[in-house]
């Protein structure tokens, strides 16, 4: 009767244990999936080894483009996204960084490869991910790999000046970033450059207008803090993209405003864009 006893105590014991395994990894997967950026039906990842390359996702529309910067890491390299963002000219929602001499060899055929991704899991300290986790890597793969090779666009861009955003040829580019919901969803934005560096305003609308907003007014004016207000529902796509574009928070706003959304780019961020 005792071993008996005994062994159904080792059995509840070990089953509880089990339950409480199950229950942590099942948490952990849903602080993973929860916290995934690939979320909207457009996604911008900017990948970094000896070169430089852009990776533009459309769900929507099934296709993909593929930019190559030759020999342009230092360009975009310890520089935030926000800042590559802006500089661009277009949206980027990631960056995965090579440390150490490891390529992204499929990149040059413009495609996102399994051996790309498969690199990145089994080498996961030689690699930064900003604004990205392990589960956007299978969910960029899944949606490049879903993209027929007759969608996809390999283009090189090659820098013939020091400013990116002034870059012809990337430039006429830049109508294969739009994002169809956020365009037609036709989101009105008022630019308030207080961040004190010249032309930062009218560079930050360029980027918005690339991804289809729709930016009424630049102007320049004083504030210490970056806030973006709106005066339509937060929960709108186009409006949740924004907060995480320039990981500020979205507050609602005065309806007096003359555009739906209005974004200060405050004194606070200046040394983040300068």
């Amino acid at each position: 009767m005792r071993k008996d006893s005994a062994s159904k105590l080792i059995f509840i014991f070990l089953s509880i244990v089990g339950i409480l395994a199950f229950l942590s990894l099942s948490y952990k997967a849903y602080l993973v999936i929860a916290d995934s950026s690939f979320k909207d039906s457009t996604f911008n990842v900017l990948f970094l080894d000896d070169d430089a390359y852009l990776l533009h996702l459309d769900k929507l529309q099934t296709k993909a483009i593929v930019i190559k910067f030759p020999s342009q890491r230092r360009s975009f390299l310890n520089k935030t996204r926000l800042r590559n963002s802006i500089e661009l000219g277009i949206p980027i929602d990631g960056m995965i960084v090579a440390k150490k001499k490891l390529s992204f060899e499929n990149l040059n055929q413009g495609l996102l490869g399994f051996a790309d991704i498969l690199k990145v899991y089994l080498n996961a300290y030689d690699f930064e991910l900003v604004d990205l986790n392990h589960y956007d890597l299978l969910k960029i793969y899944l949606a490049s790999e879903s993209i027929s090779k007759n969608d996809k666009l390999m283009a090189e861009a090659i820098q013939d000046s020091d400013d990116l955003s002034k870059n012809e040829k990337l430039s006429k580019l830049k109508d294969n970033f739009r994002d169809r919901e956020i365009f037609n969803d036709k989101t009105t934005i008022e630019v308030v450059n207080a961040t004190g560096i010249d032309g930062m305003g009218g560079m930050a609308s360029n980027m918005l207008t690339t991804l289809g907003y729709n930016v009424l007014s630049i102007r320049t004016e004083e504030y210490k803090d970056s806030r973006i207000t709106t005066k339509i529902e937060n929960s709108s796509p186009s409006i949740a993209r924004l907060g995480k574009l320039l990981n500020l928070r979205v507050d609602k706003g005065p309806e007096a405003a003359i555009a739906d959304v209005v974004i200060i780019l405050g004194s606070d961020i200046a040394t983040t864009l300068n």
